[in-house]
Parts: C-alpha cells; sequence; structure tokens
C-alpha cells in the first residue's frame, strides 16, 4: 500500500518532459530526443566551424 502507482509514474521514471500517456508520451520523449541530438549536432557544428575558420586562416596569411 505505501507503494506508489507505477503506471501513473512511467513518464517520470523515463525522465520524460512531457507527462501524456499513449501516443503524445512518445511524441514527446521524440521531441526531447530531437533537442537533444540537435544540442550535439549544434556543439560539434561549432568546433567543426571554428576549426575550418582557423584552416583558412592559416591558408590565407601562408598565400600573402
Amino acid at each position: 500500500m505505501s507503494k506508489p502507482n507505477l503506471d501513473r509514474n512511467t513518464p517520470i521514471r523515463y525522465g520524460n518532459a512531457f507527462p501524456q500517456k499513449g501516443i503524445l508520451a512518445g511524441v514527446g520523449r521524440m521531441i526531447s530526443y530531437l533537442l537533444l541530438l540537435a544540442g550535439l549536432v549544434i556543439v560539434l557544428g561549432a568546433i567543426v566551424f571554428g576549426l575550418l575558420l582557423k584552416a583558412d586562416s592559416g591558408n590565407a596569411s601562408d598565400n600573402y
């Protein structure tokens, strides 16, 4: 009796930012995963862009 209902707490257990049931819960989980992926892609893109700019500036100074 002291244990809470696990069916009610499943979205919280899975770390879902959108606690709905059924299809909406799946969509919310997908949105949170997509946000995480977008953040990683932005960070990696910024690093690669910085390296490319460094390489371009180095080549330009070598040419002159």
